[in-house]
């Protein structure tokens, strides 16, 4: 018997629709991180603040997609690949 725990399980099993939804979760951050850097090079310093919560949920995605990788299509890959491409 192979152990898995109850998360790596749930992910073997994901659908494709939810695939697309952390797809288009990773997007808005991508273009967060755009965002942020954009604001960076203008002189806000305000924007400091952000970087913590927008590096934790960018590090969530990737370890999501590392679980998933196996179960996404040639287009969720390519579409993958694009998002990665506009940062």
């Amino acid at each position: 018997l192979v152990n898995k725990s109850k998360d790596d399980y749930a992910y073997s099993v994901i659908d494709v629709n939810d695939i697309d939804t952390l797809l288009d979760e990773y997007e808005k951050t991508v273009n967060q991180y755009n965002d942020y850097k954009e604001r960076i090079s203008e002189g806000d310093i305000t924007v400091i603040a952000e970087a913590p919560a927008l590096l934790e949920r960018a590090q969530d995605l990737k370890a999501k997609f590392e679980k998933i990788k196996d179960n996404m299509t040639a287009e969720q890959i390519a579409r993958l690949s694009v998002i990665i491409s506009n940062m």
